[in-house]
């Protein structure tokens, strides 16, 4: 498999919700119950596709803990709008410069950056 092959060419995000079984509470968690995942379809150049999911907890993340707050909502637009523009064209086997990529796009965001990085 050719190097360019392995180039990000782009992805969907969707938003999804699944029912709930019964009430499951712990110490933190605020989200409310139901409020879903973001879901990343990442497609290579070659036409390999990956996927990725963020269960976010708005409570929690950032650099040690500054920069939180994520909804599925706008971990999708994170990803949509700024980390997948940030890091199209790049190789996914080079780790290191997709995180430089992103992190120089967007700070924080910790959960978007996972779904990218899953």
């Amino acid at each position: 498999m050719s190097m360019s092959s392995l180039r990000i060419r782009g992805g969907e995000v969707f938003l999804v919700a699944l029912p709930i079984r019964r009430p499951h509470h712990w110490v933190g968690h605020t989200a409310r119950i139901g409020e879903g995942y973001a879901v990343l379809r990442l497609e290579l150049e070659s036409g390999i596709v990956g996927w990725g999911e963020a269960q976010v907890i708005g409570t929690w993340g950032g650099d040690h803990g500054t920069r939180y707050g994520e909804t599925p909502k706008m971990t999708a637009s994170a990803i949509k709008d700024i980390l997948l523009p940030a890091i199209a064209g790049e190789n996914v086997t080079e780790i290191e410069r997709l995180h430089a990529r992103m992190n120089r796009a967007l700070r924080g965001y910790p959960y978007a950056k996972a779904a990218i990085d899953v």
